[in-house]
């Protein structure tokens, strides 16, 4: 007789083989139907986007892929520039999804396309809403709080930012959008202090990055010489290599009135013109905003 460990295992193995049968039949139908499309057999592509679309409702809302799928679909019909009906796949997948933590990330999608078709109230309830189930799932998809403030501002809801950047706050003090987003409603101090404790906490390979943003915060408010004092801390961990910071350095020091240090900076970075350039890699996502698939010809 089996014991119950060996039950389990033996169900474990079986839905883990149902789950790449699935994947790999969807990936068939998604590939067949960019082949058709590319082909200009736009029927047969239609047909296989309708399959695809089918075998998602077969998908329980609780399988791993099931929103990485539900927004594939999604963005096979946006491609078409039928985002009507990707709206309709993604509204199916919330419905389904419930209060599952995976509901955030299908509520911000659907907020994308709202945003695209110029809906701008749409897109803002449904990026509440993300917020609101990301909230409640427990989890915290930073990157939700930074589309809401980015879309009250284009509505002109100023006043409705702040709210925004103290549930950040709250739940995420550490959060690599935190910063700008404090600046950006005029919490300056805050701002700094979170760029600096990013600077504190990045680790070597990354920190000449976060000393290039802090030196980009300065230099914004006319700081020039705390902007200067970063850039050439970066400069040094990266042994004097990268031009990229030596040209930031002297337009720092152009804009502070001071030529002589200017040229004094171009000198050296002409003299090491053979060296290999280097740019920071691994800039955090201060600024990241969320973008839709690029709309095609409808068919």
């Amino acid at each position: 007789m089996l014991t119950r460990s060996a039950i389990l295992t033996l169900l474990s193995s079986c839905l883990a083989l149902a789950q790449t049968r699935f994947a790999d039949s969807f990936q068939s139908l998604t590939n067949a139907y960019r082949v058709a499309r590319t082909e200009g057999r736009f029927g047969e592509a239609a047909r296989r986007r309708a399959d695809a679309r089918d075998l998602l409702q077969r998908l329980s809302p609780d399988a791993p892929q099931f929103t990485r799928l539900a927004m594939e679909v999604s963005r096979l019909y946006a491609h078409a520039a039928r985002t009507a009906e990707a709206r309709a796949v993604l509204e199916d997948a919330v419905k389904r999804g419930g209060n599952r933590p995976q509901t955030a990330d299908l509520l911000s999608e659907l907020s994308i396309y709202w945003a695209q078709d110029r809906s701008l109230m749409s897109a803002i309830r449904h990026a509440e809403q993300a917020v609101v189930a990301d909230e409640r799932s427990g989890r915290a998809h930073e990157y939700l709080y930074q589309n809401l403030s980015a879309l009250y501002r284009q509505a002109g809801r100023e006043d409705e930012v702040p709210g925004v950047v103290a549930k950040l706050r709250a739940r995420v003090p550490d959060s690599g959008y935190l910063a700008s987003m404090e600046d950006g409603i005029g919490n300056t101090e805050a701002a700094e202090a979170a760029y600096l404790q990013q600077v504190a906490n990045s680790k070597e390979a990354n920190r000449s990055a976060t000393l290039l943003t802090l030196a980009n915060f300065y230099e914004q408010h006319e700081r020039f010489a705390e902007a200067a004092a970063s850039l050439q801390q970066a400069i040094a961990i990266t042994g004097n290599q990268s031009p990229w910071f030596s040209t930031n350095l002297a337009r720092v020091w152009t804009k502070a009135g001071n030529t002589e240090a200017a040229d004094q900076v171009y000198q050296t970075a002409l003299t090491q013109r053979d060296a290999p350039w280097t740019t920071p890699s691994n800039t955090p996502p201060f600024s990241r905003i969320t973008s839709a698939p690029t709309r095609a010809k409808a068919f």
